[in-house]
């Protein structure tokens, strides 16, 4: 019940806070990132690379919305306790959450 809920909702603003990070690290220098530890681990490598855009998108953009909408809706789902589907709503959040 309750542990789901806040679960749910703390991953949920863990990962906005994250998307956010990285979304603020997509417009900076260029050149160089606090996140680059070697030439093999570097978030500068990955910001350039194909795959940081979809359809020009920066990936950390998608994830702002996508925490966003999940945030959003298990706190509706919350103040909806008594329904059966606030309930799957919560557990549906909370397994995508983990599984992202």
């Amino acid at each position: 019940g309750d542990v789901y809920k806040r679960q749910a909702i703390g991953l949920s603003i863990l990962g906005l806070i994250l998307a956010i990070i990285l979304l603020l690290e997509d417009y900076r220098d260029p050149s160089s990132s606090y996140c680059d530890l070697s030439s093999r681990i570097s978030c500068t490598i990955i910001r350039h690379s194909p795959y940081a855009k979809i359809l020009n998108v920066p990936i950390a953009a998608l994830g702002v919305i996508w925490f966003s909408i999940t945030l959003i809706s298990t706190i509706q789902a919350n103040y909806h306790e008594s329904s059966t589907h606030s309930t799957n709503a919560n557990l549906f959040n909370f397994w995508i959450q983990f599984l992202t």
